[in-house]
């Protein structure tokens, strides 16, 4: 009886052991997972510009906006076989259908000054992720500041 209890003790521990193994290789390689994906580049990807706002807005100051046409203009050139896509995203506060109506409404008012600018309407691409794609995931207005924005990605 008291073999069993050993041996059952022991077999408990390596398998504790190596669990706890498992879950730091785990977490180690969900790690590197998160970053490759987020270093990771898409090939026909140009340029990406990131544009911030306020908080509950979709306004974007006269100033921005100067700032985005010119640098439209400069990062395409005479290139018209290009696509934009507007990104909109958002903070995580406020409920995830608020926050995918409001990241779309971002993107779509950088659409709006695109246009103006001469781009066509069907080469830009409107999508919203709401508050899903964070860039930091911290929970103070440091970091939400951040996360209200849109990437404007320029493919070829």
């Amino acid at each position: 009886m008291h073999k069993k209890i050993i041996t059952y003790l022991l077999f408990t521990a390596i398998i504790s052991s190596c669990s706890k193994d498992l879950q730091s290789k785990s977490a180690s390689q969900n790690d590197l997972n998160n970053q490759i994906n987020h270093d990771s580049k898409n090939p026909n990807e140009l340029v990406r510009q990131t544009i911030y706002f306020d908080t509950n807005s979709s306004k974007i100051p006269l100033d921005k906006v100067k700032q985005i046409k010119n640098d439209i203009k400069s990062s395409l050139g005479k290139n018209t076989k290009i696509t934009i896509v507007a990104e909109g995203h958002c903070d995580e506060r406020g409920s995830e259908q608020y926050n995918y109506k409001l990241g779309k409404k971002r993107a779509h008012a950088v659409k709006k000054i695109l246009v103006s600018s001469g781009i066509k309407p069907n080469k830009i691409a409107i999508v919203s992720y709401g508050e899903n794609k964070p860039v930091d995931s911290g929970h103070d207005e440091n970091a939400w500041s951040k996360n209200r924005r849109v990437e404007l990605v320029i493919m070829k």
